[in-house]
This record gives C-alpha cells, sequence and structure tokens, in this order.
C-alpha cells in the first residue's frame, strides 16, 4: 500500500531523534529506524494495528519504545498522522 507521512509525523520523528540523541545517538537511530520499520509493516497490513481514539484512525503501538503510531486507511492510501509518546494526551 502507498504510505504517505505528515509534515507533522515528520518533524515528530524528528523530535524523537534529536531528544534521543543528545544522550545516545546509537539509541536514536534504532528507535527512528524501528519506527520506520513499522511504517513498512503496517503499509504491508495496514489492520494490524488496533481501532483509534480519533474517528477514522488506527493506532499501532511500537514495540521496545514509548511510542505509536496514529494513522488512516484512505482508499489504497496509508497517511501516518502522527508518532506519539504513550504519555501524552492527544
Amino acid at each position: 500500500m502507498k504510505t504517505n507521512i505528515s509534515p507533522k509525523a515528520e518533524r515528530k520523528i524528528e523530535e524523537i531523534y534529536t531528544y534521543i540523541a543528545k544522550d545516545n545517538k546509537q539509541a536514536a537511530e534504532k528507535t527512528v529506524n524501528r519506527i520506520h520499520g513499522i511504517v513498512g509493516l503496517i503499509s504491508r497490513n495496514p489492520y494490524l494495528g488496533i481501532v483509534g481514539r480519533k474517528e477514522n484512525t488506527r493506532e499501532f503501538f511500537i514495540p521496545d519504545t514509548n511510542y505509536f503510531i496514529v494513522y488512516k486507511i484512505e482508499k489504497e492510501l496509508l497517511y501516518i498522522v502522527n508518532v506519539i509518546h504513550v504519555a501524552k494526551n492527544y
């Protein structure tokens, strides 16, 4: 399935990298690679995530991190809405 990552989600991924890299660049790279890997996984299996808290969204918790991906399925497009830390309200 074709995937589109929103500017908001792209910024969040950059922020995650910057925050983690302050202490451990290798961990930051691993986390961002894991996020992109999960995006690839859900693009091949879009219904793996749970029904989201916001209407018409789904959520996928990223293993071994404190983040989850919020996404929408729009016809033949997987749209990544955001990447959110589990401690944040959205």
